[in-house]
């Protein structure tokens, strides 16, 4: 059983995580894009292998899914975007537009 209860926290303890690693004062946000970037690549290339097994592809993407979430939470530390006002923003917005 996980420590963390809601989404929120496992986020929070994410960007905490990442911000206490050696280099992460260091590197600017470019790393970080370039970071998701490379993960959403192999994600997308997942995608495009017919040979994987149901349950492999299923725990492959949400392994990938994981890495990038992580990436995307310790950018939102280096850069303090409040991605819960941004998402509920975008949110609200793509509601509008139905």
């Amino acid at each position: 059983m996980s420590e963390y209860k809601h989404f929120e926290e496992v986020w929070e303890a994410c960007e905490q995580f990442a911000a206490s690693q050696t280099g992460f004062s260091d590197s600017g946000p470019e790393t970080l894009i370039r970071e998701i970037s490379l993960k959403v690549g192999i994600y997308q290339s997942c995608l495009n292998q017919p040979e994987l097994k149901k349950e492999e592809f299923e725990k492959i993407k949400s392994h990938l899914l994981g890495e990038i979430l992580f990436s995307m939470a310790a950018l939102s530390m280096k850069e303090n975007i409040n991605t819960f006002s941004g998402l509920l923003d975008t949110l609200q917005y793509k509601k509008t537009q139905v």
